[in-house]
């Protein structure tokens, strides 16, 4: 009996902590969507493939999967510096390697998936886990990809744990403001983590 009752104790004590730490983080506002999907916006990352064609050479056109490291590794040209690029600029530099190599080269490169675009969704869903998404995602979308709530999560106190400007940023948010219309829904940046308390 006083073991259960130590335990239940314990339980409640984290259970303010949590709720006093929550109240702490301040209430995230911006409800701007972070980028566009659209080739020339996209940063490319590791696990997108690509498809990098060079005109009038099938033997140096492939896709090709951007590595851990953020490199790509390409015929002729070897290892290149995919992450952190978008198409254009990928463009640019893949130009300019094969051009030592190639007189006038005429390489394109494209999006066959995008799979480096994660959110991160834990604690008291039904479904929690690692989200690859391919559209600007928000809150709202998020949950219901994990399933929803589980039984005893307090939707009104999730963190989102955000990389701002190299650091890492803790927010509030309240899921029953932006369901009622008191708050707007926030979308989702790369790499965002959500804790459903």
């Amino acid at each position: 009996m006083k073991k259960m009752l130590l335990v239940g104790l314990n339980v409640l004590l984290l259970g303010c902590l949590l709720g006093c730490v929550t109240a702490d983080f301040p209430e995230i506002t911006s409800s701007e969507a972070p980028m566009s999907f659209t080739k020339d916006q996209f940063v490319i990352g590791p696990e997108d493939v690509l498809h990098v064609e060079v005109w009038k050479d099938q033997d140096l056109s492939r896709d090709v999967t951007v590595r851990p490291d953020g490199l790509i590794s390409l015929p002729l040209v070897g290892d290149v510096q995919a992450e952190g690029l978008n198409v254009k600029g990928l463009t640019e530099v893949l130009t300019k390697r094969y051009a030592k190599y190639i007189e006038t080269p005429n390489v394109s490169v494209s999006l066959n998936a995008i799979n480096s675009f994660k959110i991160f969704i834990v604690g008291k869903v039904n479904a929690p886990g690692a989200f690859s998404i391919r559209s600007n995602t928000t809150v709202l979308q998020a949950i219901s990809m994990a399933g929803g709530f589980a039984e005893w999560a307090t939707p009104d106190k999730i963190v989102l744990v955000r990389q701002e400007s190299g650091q890492e940023k803790h927010y509030r948010i309240n899921y029953d403001k932006i369901v009622s219309g008191a708050a707007p829904d926030i979308y989702l940046h790369k790499n965002d983590r959500l804790i459903v308390q």
